[in-house]
């Protein structure tokens, strides 16, 4: 994909064009600010949960909390939800997926611009650590506005 940069920053600065603002959204929960989001971004348009492991995995209409019963159950284990919310167990990856969008948009940034990013993170070897380090900058108020919606940091970080 090619993208003419004079032309799509438009006065913005780059990072403002994949969807960065300059204030934070409103009343979310605050952390420590230099924590891992591990594969959060994974879970975000372009991401790879997103367009295809999660999908590939779970059954069409199945939950996450049926989900990780079955697979405790075929590979021989006890199940273990500890630390996963009420509200995620009880969500399909589809559900989890829209909400996710909703906070994208709450937090005020570019979807567009989070998935043009995302799928640069997954293309780009050279440039990987550089362009995660950007959107996981960009991504971290979406952490905050779903942790103030009750999801737990289980829920986002596994």
């Amino acid at each position: 994909m090619s993208i003419d940069v004079d032309n799509q920053l438009e006065g913005r600065s780059w990072l403002e064009c994949f969807g960065f603002q300059k204030k934070a959204p409103a009343k979310v929960v605050r952390e420590e600010k230099d924590f891992d989001l591990n594969n959060f971004f994974m879970n975000f348009p372009g991401g790879f949960y997103r367009e295809d492991f999660m999908l590939a995995v779970h059954e069409e209409g199945e939950t996450y909390k049926e989900f990780f019963e079955r697979r405790a159950e075929n590979e021989g284990r006890e199940k273990n939800l500890t630390g996963y919310s009420v509200l995620k167990l009880h969500q399909t990856p589809e559900e989890f997926f829209h909400t996710i969008d909703r906070a994208v948009a709450k937090a005020g940034l570019d979807w567009d611009g989070v998935r043009l990013l995302n799928i640069a993170v997954s293309e780009s070897a050279e440039h990987r650590k550089i362009l995660l380090e950007h959107l996981n900058t960009m991504i971290r108020p979406v952490y905050y506005v779903l942790r103030a919606w009750g999801y737990s940091p289980k829920d986002l970080l596994e």
